[in-house]
């Protein structure tokens, strides 16, 4: 349940920036950004992985297109 964990972190940096005094912030905001990027990385290998295994179970548009 990784994916959970980062979802957690990612929420618990927010409220930690809304509440941060300036001098943290700077801190904050650079781990919430490396939680944000790691989070879009998954999305990506998620969404490469979902739209690989659909691709390959569908036949080409010219097959279809042939029946």
């Amino acid at each position: 349940m990784p994916s959970r964990r980062l979802d957690d972190r990612i929420r618990d940096l927010c409220a930690k920036a809304v509440a941060a005094e300036e001098s943290e912030s700077e801190g904050i905001f650079a781990e919430l950004n490396s939680a944000l990027r790691e989070h879009s990385e998954r999305l990506r290998k998620l969404a490469a992985e979902k739209l690989g295994t659909r691709q390959t179970k569908q036949p080409p548009e010219n097959e279809k297109r042939a029946r």
